[in-house]
């Protein structure tokens, strides 16, 4: 995220000579031995001259380097927790460097990461505002406040899917520190990275990333209050950051997987057969733009898979839903268990598999549909907005069995989760309307009475049975 800088100093100890080399060499060739030697060396200077030494202060500021390279390429608790001490020392002192005070604020955020905590991400965000206040450069400023937005953001990420009191649109007041909430820290991130664009020097590589992340943020407007202008915008900013990166750039598939995202969106939002072929030929090309191994292919494979089955509901075309299954399974494979997104992924598969037991009558597909909505369900962490979500559709699901077969456990099931659903989370008043329908159809006495023909098997595009995990805009749900 940020243009690191190694200090270099005129002279002083042996070990810091050799600490600065070995991290330049790092940083050239990726050697992981050289990264380690420099740490072990840095730290052994500063254990062997007075702490107020210049041979110290630039050891230091050195060593800070290290152990944010490390954190980042391996995850260690041990290196973050280290970089948050020896940051919190060396931003009390004058002069504060900004590189020490950014990379102090890139720490918390790492370290939400590895715990979770909100507390880190609230530190994190009063970090890098500190960090604007002191002299740098242009392209420096750029990077503080994208650093700063993408805090914001995921802080408001974290706030909506817990279903937050005030869930409606931010005032026009409120912006960078202003009232505390999910409203004000969307406009505050929105905010923030288009004053960042603006502070980027001209043919910055890191343009479209930019563009990309504040695209990321209209697209979280849409979805926390259902503004259209700002899932126009998202689409318009994807559809610039992927005109402006370059095809062999390795960020390549993140961008157009994002753009065939919001097309999914889009399509969602209002399904028109019109935006399917840019919808899946998005989707394709970031899946093919992903070499195997990398480790975004499993979340773009999971989008093909999402996006193949919205396509078979909008035409009615069986092949679309079968590759849907075989896209999310290959999605699933490359996740181990209890790994992140794994739990959206098997949410995304009992959808799909649930739709085809109800266009072909198949019962065991349908057991399997029911037992991948369970898996889900285990998962995702209870009182999030997924959580509930994975209770819904599961909740539809069981409906769904308890018509093919007259399982009148499952339909009791149903009416209990779909109940459960209503509860699991403090949603928007939008989400709370698709669950009080998904309780009604559930709670309704839906076996066959004796005599009575089975229902059809295939549907028409317009199912009578709720749709499984329909965004609602207003609302974070787990998609697929």
């Amino acid at each position: 995220m940020f243009d690191l800088q190694i200090q270099r100093a005129a002279d002083g100890p042996e070990e810091g000579l050799r600490a600065d080399d070995s991290l330049v060499r790092h940083f050239r060739t990726g050697d992981m031995e050289a990264l380690d030697r420099a740490v072990a060396l840095y730290r052994r200077l500063l254990a062997s001259v007075p702490p107020d030494a210049g041979p110290a202060a630039v050891g230091a500021a050195n060593l800070m380097v290290a152990l944010h390279r490390r954190s980042q390429l391996l995850g260690r608790p041990d290196d973050v927790e280290a970089l948050i001490g020896l940051g919190r020392v060396r931003t009390a002192r004058e002069p504060v460097r900004p590189q020490d005070v950014r990379l102090l604020g890139l720490a918390y955020r790492q370290r939400f990461a590895l715990h979770g905590r909100p507390d880190d991400l609230d530190r994190a965000a009063e970090t890098f505002r500190r960090a604007l206040d002191l002299p740098q450069e242009a392209g420096t400023a750029a990077q503080t406040l994208a650093a700063l937005a993408d805090v914001l953001h995921l802080r408001h990420q974290v706030a909506a899917d817990r279903g937050p009191e005030d869930t409606r649109a931010p005032s026009a007041g409120a912006g960078d520190g202003g009232a505390p909430g999910p409203a004000a820290d969307l406009l505050s991130a929105t905010d923030a990275q288009r004053r960042a664009l603006r502070a980027l020097p001209g043919g910055s590589v890191n343009r479209p990333a930019y563009l990309s992340d504040l695209a990321e943020m209209r697209h979280s407007a849409y979805l926390y209050d259902g503004d259209l202008d700002a899932l126009r915008e998202a689409l318009d900013l994807w559809r610039a950051a992927a005109d402006a990166v370059p095809p062999d750039d390795s960020n390549r598939p993140l961008v157009l997987g994002n753009l065939a995202r919001g097309l999914r969106t889009w399509h969602e939002h209002a399904p028109d057969e019109a935006h399917l072929p840019e919808m899946l030929r998005t989707h394709r090309a970031a899946v093919a733009a992903c070499p195997h191994g990398q480790p975004g292919r499993a979340e773009l494979l999971a989008g093909l898979g999402v996006a193949l089955r919205l396509a078979a509901e909008a035409t009615d075309d069986p092949a679309l839903l079968e590759e849907s299954a075989v896209r999310l399974r290959e999605a699933l494979a490359l996740l181990r268990p209890g790994s992140p997104g794994r739990a959206d992924r098997l949410n995304s598969l009992g959808n799909t598999l649930h739709r085809l037991a109800q266009w072909t009558g198949d019962a065991v597909r349908l057991d399997e549909a029911v037992a991948t909505l369970r898996a889900a369900l285990a998962e995702h962490e209870p009182g999030t907005e997924a959580y509930a979500g994975s209770l819904a559709n599961l909740a539809v699901t069981l409906r769904q069995r308890a018509l093919q077969t007259d399982d009148l456990a499952s339909l009791g099931e149903a009416a209990r989760l779909a109940r459960e659903a209503l509860h699991a989370s403090r949603a928007s008043p939008a989400a709370q309307v698709v669950r009080l329908g998904n309780l009604g159809w559930c709670s309704r006495a839906g076996t066959r009475r004796p005599g009575t023909p089975r229902p059809p098997t295939r549907r028409s595009t317009r199912p009578a049975a709720p749709s499984p995990s329909r965004p609602v805009p207003g609302c974070r749900s787990s998609t697929g």
